[in-house]
């Protein structure tokens, strides 16, 4: 790709203690800054992997100070890409940024550098910049910077990067689709990458996180529901989990498309990270009719004492039957998506447990007559399929409990089959 004006105008990056670098090191910087600022992915992915090979051979041949200079006209560089405004441009001097924090030498990944790096990811997130294409791959990027980071400087990144998330969570009375978007993904970034220095920032999370979890945005709400996720898998204190689903509830009885998908979004991460605590649910209700009385009061405290801060494996169940018949297909393939994991979660109580709804028969009864219902419609026969698949897998032999249904189930598959 032809070099840009700016290549042409300013000094070659000082690769030598003469602060010049060499005509072939000339030719190599202007190209892989020309392809960065390509509309292609291709040129942008290769030129940020030529980049890394430059920087990681400069800087084994360079003294420390020599070092020093290149890089910061390097940062100057990636700055200059970043300021353009321009969305193949800043894409590339992220990408060009994700390659140099890789590379395993002492003088390139300085605390100061760092610290560039994560002004500069800063600055191409709201409200600088409002892309949600920049947005995921600078929070990406952002994440990976945080485990590069050493001694005190770590817990003043995710500080930073932190309460300034969570500060566009808090702000509900602003609309901004992009800050909502940004806060979810950073979040989620930094929990995934220092888990130890964000811990004490998961109560906060959880307390606004909900805010995105029903934004009218399906990808916020996606986002936000993979921030739920990472934050409950590294938390685990079950204390939380009656304010949290009370907060999945909240969202269920409004009746807005946005709010109940929002809700089943979050009930999918508790089934996938406390279904272990619902089949102790479970199984204490199982139990509890063949004890005497004395025993069963015994068992019922100590259950309570047990489950106490979990989800009831009934109520999710519930939630799922109650919107099978939404008109919303976003909604119909969310229910899709759930029963599976809810099986997974407890098989014993999926094929025993009655539904409260207004569902006549058992619960697993109810949801294969789902599941044959999506697989009918063409637009859905191939999420039906994998749901069906991924059920059939977590029940095992408990599935001959409705091996009528299983029948009509494959009969219906093999009607798909030889269409």
């Amino acid at each position: 790709m032809a070099a840009t004006g700016w290549h042409a105008e300013r000094p070659a990056l000082a690769t030598t203690a003469e602060g010049q670098a060499s005509a072939p090191e000339r030719f190599d910087l202007t190209s892989i800054f020309g392809d960065l600022s390509s509309k292609d992915k291709r040129l942008r992915d290769d030129a940020a992997v030529r980049l890394y090979r430059f920087v990681a051979k400069t800087s084994k041949r360079l003294d420390a100070s020599e070092l020093e200079v290149f890089m910061q006209q390097l940062l100057q560089e990636i700055a200059r890409l970043l300021n353009t405004k321009t969305k193949h441009e800043q894409l590339g001097g992220i990408e060009a940024i994700d390659q140099i924090i890789r590379i395993p030498h002492s003088g390139v990944t300085t605390a100061v550098n760092c610290n560039q790096f994560g002004t500069y990811l800063r600055n191409v997130l709201p409200p600088t910049c409002n892309d949600l294409e920049v947005i995921k791959v600078a929070a990406e990027v952002l994440g990976r910077l945080a485990t590069r980071g050493t001694g005190a400087m770590t817990p003043k990144f995710i500080t930073m990067h932190s309460d300034r998330a969570l500060e566009w969570l808090e702000h509900t009375s602003t609309r901004s689709e992009a800050k909502r978007y940004a806060a979810a993904l950073v979040l989620h970034e930094l929990c995934k990458a220092q888990p130890t220095h964000f811990y004490p920032y998961i109560p906060k999370v959880m307390r606004h996180i909900f805010v995105a979890v029903h934004d009218i945005k399906l990808s916020v709400r996606v986002a936000a529901s993979h921030t739920l996720r990472t934050c409950l898998k590294l938390w685990r204190d079950r204390a939380l989990y009656p304010s949290i689903y009370a907060r999945i509830e909240e969202g269920l009885s409004v009746k807005r498309e946005e709010s109940i998908h929002g809700s089943l979004l979050a009930a999918a991460a508790f089934v996938d990270l406390t279904g272990q605590y619902m089949q102790q649910t479970h199984y204490f209700d199982s139990v509890r009719p063949c004890l005497d009385p004395c025993l069963s009061c015994c068992c019922r405290h100590f259950s309570h004492l047990l489950i106490f801060g979990m989800v009831d494996f009934r109520q999710v169940c519930d939630a799922a039957l109650q919107f099978a018949t939404h008109k919303s297909m976003l909604i119909q393939r969310e229910i899709l998506a759930l029963i599976p994991k809810i099986a997974n979660a407890s098989p014993e109580g999926f094929v025993s447990y009655s539904s409260r709804t207004k569902t006549t028969g058992a619960f697993a009864s109810s949801a294969i007559d789902f599941i044959m219902r999506c697989m009918q419609r063409d637009r859905d026969r191939g999420d039906g399929l994998v749901a069906f698949g991924k059920l059939a897998s977590a029940l095992g032999p408990l599935l001959q409990s409705q091996i009528l249904q299983v029948r009509q189930v494959l009969v219906e598959i093999r009607l798909v089959l030889t269409k």
